[in-house]
């Protein structure tokens, strides 16, 4: 899922026009300004899967650390993980 909120690029265009190669891949496309947070929001709330990740798109969390996430959240009553690049020992390159 790609969440746009204002672009004036193509993104959503190019969002659909990789549904050839990626069939799951969907774009909501939010015309109405709601900023960075209401984008997520939105985002997360448009289906209810049993596990939903934010990543920024600037690619400063690698698949791999979705993954570890991801891999916390599945252990008994564990509700969520949060990932932060501000957190002591955080290496962002």
């Amino acid at each position: 899922m790609v969440v746009t909120n204002g672009c004036t690029d193509d993104t959503p265009g190019a969002v659909f026009g990789m549904r050839q190669t990626f069939a799951n891949l969907d774009v909501l496309d939010i015309a109405a300004p709601v900023g960075k947070g209401g984008a997520i929001r939105a985002g997360l709330t448009y289906d209810r899967t049993e596990f939903v990740a934010f990543v920024d798109a600037d690619g400063s969390a690698r698949p791999e650390q979705i993954e570890r996430l991801w891999f916390e959240c599945a252990k008994p009553g564990v509700d969520g993980a949060i990932g932060s690049r501000w957190l002591v020992g955080s290496h962002v390159r």
